[in-house]
């Protein structure tokens, strides 16, 4: 006749009673620890992020998170220490267009055109210098924008 010894099997109840509680204890932790793509996509935009799309949504109504607009109008440049115009991060700077001045224009020798008329004009005698300039540049402003795609930015701010 095969018996159980009642201690045995109280060991053996209480070591599958705690295996049961680890697992579900660790599910439990599991569940805790998973993560909602939202907060994924928080966790991987911190504050200062730039976010960039072609689609106007906002990235708070996908995220969450506060959002605003950023750089309308500008084009993005990477930071260059050794350049004082671009070693600030968020500093501005640049036209869309410029109208040039003389002294941005190359150096040429545009002249005085000259000529000598000599004659009798049928009254008296002349001998005279006739001369112009030659007029240069129109002072329009050009457009110096480099090429450019338009994007939607936003920059987390909290």
């Amino acid at each position: 006749m095969n018996y159980v010894d009642q201690s045995a099997f109280q060991r053996g109840q209480k070591l599958q009673n705690d295996r049961i509680d680890a697992v579900t204890e660790g599910l439990s932790k599991a569940e805790s620890d998973i993560v909602t793509l939202p907060e994924l996509m928080l966790a991987m935009h911190p504050v200062g992020c730039i976010y960039t799309s072609v689609v106007s949504t906002s990235p708070a109504t996908l995220f969450g998170g506060t959002w605003a607009a950023f750089g309308a109008g500008r084009v993005l440049v990477g930071i260059d220490s050794a350049d004082t115009s671009f070693d600030v991060v968020e500093e501005t700077g640049g036209a869309k267009t410029r109208t040039l001045a003389l002294t941005n224009l190359p150096a040429l020798n545009s002249g005085y055109l000259s000529y000598k008329a000599s004659g009798t004009d049928g009254i008296t005698a002349t001998n005279k210098t006739y001369g112009a300039s030659i007029d240069q540049g129109g002072g329009q402003a050009f457009s110096i924008l480099p090429p450019y795609i338009v994007v939607y930015m936003w920059k987390r701010v909290s």
